[in-house]
């Protein structure tokens, strides 16, 4: 009999950006405020990997939902 999974997909997308700044948080804080308004958008061409994970769901599945 087929049980029920619930299946996450986790897509990723990454842009490099590089800023001038006295150190790591300044220049991470400075891009964060960037995106934040808007300025930075990550579309389909950043996509750089998926992830599928699944877990066993709490109910049984009834014979209609099996087919």
């Amino acid at each position: 009999m087929k049980q029920p999974y619930k299946v996450t997909i986790t897509e990723t997308l990454s842009m490099t950006v590089e800023v001038a700044a006295a150190n790591r948080r300044e220049a991470e804080q400075f891009v964060s405020d960037q995106w934040y308004r808007g300025e930075y958008i990550l579309d389909a061409d950043h996509f750089t990997g998926v992830e599928f994970h699944g877990q066993r769901a709490h109910k049984k599945l009834s014979r209609e939902d099996a087919r």
